[in-house]
């Protein structure tokens, strides 16, 4: 028995860590390109923005909503001050998986990574949402013993045209990122595709 493997595991496990903050970083940054923008959203929350959040955030206390807003409000920074906030998904060829981020003025508060696993392929699962009982649905990478990453959700209340205009980014994705799409959502939507 290797008395050094746990050492050897924690290792490998930092170098791992470290690499997956360091493509983010580049990403975050724009010295490098991910090989597929699932999501991405990139603003700049402005003094005046932040002016206009704090007033309707006074506004609304007494209902309940505007200490929500002021918590949400306080967390992007100095109200004088600008707040750069990034929030994306991408899939990374390189290491086989999708970096999830947040990043506020260069400082990460969200970062995970999912590991696709080789047996995975793209479907498709219903997402509840509301008291009413309305479901959307959402493009997913079933991952096989991994967990399920999220990928898009179509708009639209009818989901089989919403399925032929989303195809060909959906044929793009899966030829890029390697995973076979599912035959059955294809069997399910044949007659929508383009």
């Amino acid at each position: 028995m290797d008395e050094f493997a746990a050492f050897e595991a924690t290792l490998a496990s930092d170098e791992a860590r470290s690499t997956i903050e360091r493509v983010a970083w580049a990403i975050c940054t724009d010295e490098r390109q991910a090989d597929y923008v699932i999501e991405e959203s990139n603003h700049i929350y402005t003094p005046s923005e932040k002016t206009v959040w704090l007033l309707l955030g006074i506004l609304l206390i007494p209902l309940g909503f505007g200490i929500l807003i002021l918590i949400a409000l306080f967390k992007d920074g100095p109200l004088n001050e600008e707040t750069h906030e990034i929030i994306g998904r991408y899939f990374i060829a390189e290491l086989r998986g999708v970096i999830e981020f947040e990043c506020k003025n260069d400082v990460f508060t969200k970062l995970t990574f999912t590991r696709i696993e080789p047996n995975a392929i793209v479907g498709n699962q219903y997402v509840e949402f509301g008291d009413n009982g309305g479901s959307y649905l959402e493009f997913i990478i079933l991952n096989g013993e991994g967990p399920n990453i999220r990928l898009w959700h179509l708009g639209g209340w009818h989901e089989g045209r919403e399925f032929g205009k989303n195809y060909p980014k959906l044929v793009d994705f899966s030829e890029r990122a390697g995973i076979p799409l599912s035959q059955s959502m294809l069997n399910r939507f044949q007659k929508w595709i383009p």
